[in-house]
């Protein structure tokens, strides 16, 4: 199935976490893709990968705050903003407005 899915090249860099790489060919996606299904995510590496990159704030999407937390112990300089209702959509939108017109 994954084979016959059409993969484009993403508009944005995107970090696998099954080996801390940045991959833009269809192939090398579909590679990654399936090997996240059997192999450990290595997500400290990950983030740490990400703040190697430049990259300050994170959006954790999702029912609650665990990878906000984990990132907090990973990288104190790393800025995670957890979204899972309305209200904190709201307040991380508002965030990243200031943080990009202080630029």
């Amino acid at each position: 199935m994954l084979a016959s899915t059409e993969i484009l090249p993403p508009a944005i860099p995107v970090l696998h976490n099954a080996d801390v790489s940045i991959q833009s060919d269809a192939e090398g996606i579909r590679r990654l893709l399936a090997a996240q299904l059997y192999q450990p995510v290595r997500w400290v590496e990950s983030i740490e990968k990400i703040a190697a990159e430049g990259i300050q704030q994170i959006i954790e999407c999702g029912p609650g705050k665990v990878l906000t937390g984990l990132h907090k112990r990973i990288n104190k300089s790393l800025n995670t903003l957890p979204v899972f209702d309305n209200q904190s959509l709201d307040a991380a939108l508002q965030t990243i407005a200031c943080a990009t017109s202080n630029e």
